[in-house]
């Protein structure tokens, strides 16, 4: 692989890492932040619409963000292999935490009951609605720290490929 080539990948992984973290920021601190404010359905709505979109980017963001780094590391020979594996490590977390909250953790509060259910049904989904809702907090917050310390990772692999001789 050329220089110019390296580059690139190089570029496209710093590009896809930073988007991923920014849009975990932006959805933890301001959009969560923004929601508190709004009423009942229209969090609702807003957290259905907002993470389904998120979702496709994040799924894009990631999947480039691994594709680039591993593209990297198996060009270099110098590839520290401590960072490889760290990073493959905290990679594939992020990759399980995006599946369960896309496929698991957003449906879960999706879930609506009929207007004229009974009301023991009623109460039941409203405590498993706040179930689900502290779970994707935790979901989300783990996220957030994951995607920092991928950022961080990938940064200290950089700097590390970039002294190599």
């Amino acid at each position: 692989m050329s220089a110019t080539a390296g580059i690139v990948v190089s570029s496209i992984h710093v590009a896809s890492t930073s988007l991923y973290l920014g849009g975990a920021i932006t959805m933890e601190l301001l959009l969560r932040h923004a929601q508190r404010d709004l009423p009942g359905p229209q969090t609702a709505v807003t957290c259905q619409v907002s993470g389904k979109m998120w979702r496709w980017w994040a799924q894009g963001a990631l999947g480039l963000a691994g594709v680039s780094f591993f593209v990297s590391a198996a060009r270099i020979a110098s590839a520290p292999a401590g960072i490889v594996v760290v990073y493959s490590g905290v990679w594939f977390s992020l990759f399980l935490i995006l599946l369960v909250l896309s496929y698991r953790a957003h449906p879960a509060l999706a879930r609506r009951v009929p207007p004229d259910a009974p009301p023991e049904i009623r109460a039941r989904n409203r405590q498993e609605l706040r179930k689900a809702i502290a779970r994707m907090d935790k979901l989300l917050r783990a996220e957030l720290c994951l995607a920092a310390a991928l950022t961080f990772v990938s940064s200290a692999y950089l700097e590390a490929i970039g002294r190599a001789p």
